[in-house]
């Protein structure tokens, strides 16, 4: 049996390099996306959240409103 020829692993050595890189590449942008998809998410819900203290703080003043004006009829009474 003759041994194979030198250009046949130096091809083998380019494919395995090549599928490193693209993997690599692959899992890099796979990490900046997330990062991306995390941020967006991240920022929604602050959103959400500063919209939603906004109405809890709107009601409480109204319901405390109401009550001064029960205290002071109370008062006057």
């Amino acid at each position: 049996m003759t041994p194979a020829p030198r250009s046949r692993n130096r091809s083998f050595t380019w494919s395995i390099g090549l599928i490193l890189l693209i993997t690599a590449l692959a899992v890099g942008i796979g990490a900046l996306m997330l990062c991306y998809v995390e941020g967006q998410f991240t920022a929604a819900a602050g959103e959400s959240l500063a919209f939603e203290a906004g109405e809890v703080a709107d009601k409480f003043d109204r319901l405390m409103a109401e009550r001064f004006g029960d205290v002071q009829m109370m008062a006057h009474a």
